[in-house]
């Protein structure tokens, strides 16, 4: 698995964005179907709605499911937020976010109730 992205600029204001996932060599694009959530177009490299949406379609599309917000919340401050104009996050890079996030947080729960 692996997710892409661009941005491309179409005239002097206006910038065409484009993502999607490739799974087992398949193109799709990439969505989020969350009402959890306001509706904005797919964005990154700050935070804010789009950003936030892109998070949570990357993390929903990877597990499989509707995921918890303060794991996207996480994912969009330490990976989407810093992401380049460009980019394409592979499945093992987005599995080692989630492993060390879900480890670290584990961590902090353990360290609150000693």
């Amino acid at each position: 698995m692996s997710v892409f992205a661009s941005n491309s600029r179409t005239t002097d204001t206006a910038v065409r964005s484009s993502s999607g996932v490739c799974r087992n060599g398949r193109r799709r694009n990439l969505e989020l179907n969350d009402d959890r959530l306001i509706e904005a177009d797919f964005e990154w490299g700050y935070e804010g709605a789009g950003p936030r949406r892109l998070a949570q379609a990357i993390l929903n599309d990877f597990l499989g499911d509707k995921v918890d917000m303060l794991l996207s919340n996480g994912f969009l401050r330490e990976v989407v937020a810093h992401l380049p104009s460009e980019f394409e996050l592979t499945g093992a890079e987005v599995a080692a976010w989630v492993s060390g996030w879900r480890t670290s947080s584990g961590d902090a729960r353990s360290d609150a109730s000693a």
